[in-house]
Parts: C-alpha cells; sequence; structure tokens
C-alpha cells in the first residue's frame, strides 16, 4: 500500500457470517481501514452517515429481516452527498429482486470467497457495479454470452438497467431516450432472445448482470 494515501474504509455489519465469512473480510485490513459496526451505539444508517465510509457490507440475517435490511438500505441511499457504495450479501433463498431495485453497487452471494469480495471492490473503485450471486452463476456462462452475442451495445445498456430493476421512465433518463424508445429496444431483446413474457426477459436481466459489469 502506498504510505502517502489514505486506505480506503469498509464499514460492515454482518453479525450472521461465520468465522471463515469474517476471515475473508479481516484479511482486506492490509488494504482497507475496517469498521464493525456490530456493537455501535448509533443506529446503522446514522453510523454510516456519520463515518461516510467508501464501502459498507450488510447481510440480512435472516429471511424474516429481508425488508428490515432493506429499509436500512433505503435510509443509507437516501443520505445526502453520502458516497458510500453498498454490497449485499444474499443466500441462495434471498429475495434478489428486492435489492435489485435499490441503487445497490455490489451484490455478492455468502458464500463468496476472498477473490470475489477483492475484485468486487475494484469494481466499484472503477465507478462500475458488480453482481454474482449463486442464481446467475454455475453452468450458464456459455449461455450467458450466446445471449449477449445477439444484442447491440445500446441493447446490453438496457437490459443491464432491466437487471438492477429500473423502470421504463429511469431506463430512458439514464440513457437520455425516450420511454417508447426504452419499449422498442425491450421488444427487440425479447423477440432476438426468444423469449415468452416480461418476467423471463427480468430473469434474463439479472442472470446477465455479472456479464454487463
Amino acid at each position: 500500500m502506498n504510505s502517502c494515501r489514505l486506505p480506503l474504509t469498509i464499514a460492515y455489519h454482518l453479525p450472521a457470517f461465520k468465522a471463515e465469512q469474517l476471515s475473508i473480510v479481516h484479511s482486506l485490513s492490509d488494504d482497507y481501514l475496517l469498521i464493525n459496526l456490530e456493537n455501535h451505539e448509533a443506529p446503522i444508517h446514522q453510523a454510516v452517515h456519520f463515518l461516510a465510509p467508501d464501502f459498507f457490507l450488510v447481510q440480512p440475517p435472516q429471511l424474516s429481516l429481508y425488508q428490515g435490511t432493506f429499509g436500512l438500505l433505503q435510509k443509507i441511499r437516501a443520505t445526502p452527498k453520502l458516497a458510500t457504495k453498498c454490497i449485499v450479501f444474499l443466500s441462495l433463498e434471498g429475495n434478489h429482486q428486492l435489492f435489485n431495485s435499490l441503487d445497490l453497487s455490489g451484490l455478492l452471494p455468502t458464500s463468496f470467497s476472498v477473490q470475489d469480495l477483492r475484485f468486487c471492490l475494484q469494481q466499484l473503485q472503477q465507478g462500475l457495479r458488480y453482481a454474482s450471486t449463486p442464481s446467475i452463476t454455475g453452468d450458464n456462462g456459455p449461455e450467458a454470452l450466446n445471449y449477449l452475442a445477439k444484442l447491440t451495445s445500446r441493447e446490453r445498456e438496457v437490459i443491464g438497467l432491466i437487471g438492477w430493476g429500473e423502470s421504463n421512465l429511469e431506463i430512458a433518463s439514464k440513457l437520455s431516450i425516450s420511454v417508447k424508445t426504452v419499449e422498442n429496444h425491450k421488444l427487440r431483446i425479447v423477440q432476438k432472445l426468444s423469449l415468452k413474457s416480461a418476467t423471463k426477459l427480468r430473469q434474463i436481466a439479472i442472470k446477465l448482470l455479472d456479464r454487463l459489469g
């Protein structure tokens, strides 16, 4: 690490993590300043607002608390001028669409490796998003590449935003195009990929997130 530069900070709230998972997070201490918020007296969203870390790592401790974590992330993302990038860890059973509806920076499975986490952080530092979950990894690599090969660069942008849960209006705003043009792009994507419904399009879009960067 360059001693002339302050390290980037990572705040985390991972009370349900096992020892081996925490050890992966702790292995980042040579390159990042780590802050454990588990015993912090203030509410988590207030602590994140006060500390303004570069990254915030969180995992819903159990399925019944997914909605609570969703609310926490909403508060953090709504904090004015807060540049903290949020990384969420989800189990296979996790509601990925729920979290995709937020403007999250990173999405990782609870069965992540140190390489997964470091690559995610590197992508985020470059201003990119990163998503790698059990539901979009595995044997679908060739299939994903086959899908992408059929799409234009603009269609890839559209399907990427669909995967992140953006509405037609939000996609139009981010790409500086009309809502009608977005609808036309979606129609062409559905035709090119031989999809049967909008639901199937969303499922494919989520699967392609890690390929789209």
